[in-house]
């Protein structure tokens, strides 16, 4: 497969944008048909599917954090797991490539989870709050403090960027070299762990996020 994809002006695009593209469009069309249903009494079909997806979230992310916090980082982080793992699985398809396993799209996810982190911060604890946050255990040392904290979250994001990248590019490139070699019946099992790998690699970015949203905000489950 090229790297590149000609357009009509002649520029190169990245074979990782267009495939990115086709997961948005792919989630985008996932949301219209699903609004569409929304008035039924009786929920069916994709309904159904997306109703599953809605209380698996709300099942694994409300007893993390606080309710305040819980409604506004819901669609957050549902948000990013759904686009992670439709970009995974895509990669499993002919002549599909997994725009998550190029480091320019993990990267992409990492500093928009980390900025979304302290926007987040802000409108849930306001101005005072989210400084109070970052200065904490002593407010006096913060010539100390406010450089770890962005060294801490530069951290986070490199974390993210890599772990994403790391597993998804050598999960690709295993299963790309397994079907030129042996094209039968171990692709077939690659393939069986290709979905798993791609559930599981969605799911600890989402939940990396979510321990790191908690850590930021303070708002601890109600009872901790």
């Amino acid at each position: 497969m090229e790297e590149y994809a000609g357009v009509a002006l002649g520029l190169p695009v990245r074979i990782h944008i267009i495939f990115s593209l086709a997961v948005t469009v792919i989630l985008a069309l996932f949301t219209f048909f699903v609004a569409r249903k929304k008035k039924s009494l009786l929920p069916s079909g994709i309904q159904n599917v997306a109703e599953a997806i809605v209380e698996f979230f709300v099942g694994q992310i409300e007893p993390q954090m606080g309710h305040k916090l819980f409604r506004i980082a819901l669609p957050w982080l549902g948000a990013f797991f759904l686009y992670i793992l439709t970009a995974n699985w895509l990669g499993l398809f002919p002549f599909c490539f997994p725009p998550t396993s190029d480091l320019s799209t993990t990267a992409a996810l990492a500093v928009t989870a980390i900025i979304g982190i302290q926007v987040i911060n802000l409108k849930v604890n306001g101005l005072k709050g989210t400084l109070k946050e970052w200065l904490k255990p002593v407010w006096w040392l913060f010539i100390l403090l406010i450089p770890l904290r962005v060294i801490d979250n530069l951290a986070r994001m490199l974390s993210l960027t890599l772990r994403l990248f790391g597993n998804l590019a050598g999960e690709h490139l295993v299963f790309e070299q397994v079907c030129h070699t042996v094209p039968y019946i171990l692709p077939a099992v690659l393939l069986l762990i290709g979905i798993l790998v791609g559930v599981v690699q969605a799911a600890v970015f989402t939940l990396l996020n979510l321990f790191y949203l908690v850590e930021e905000t303070g708002q601890h489950p109600e009872g901790h």
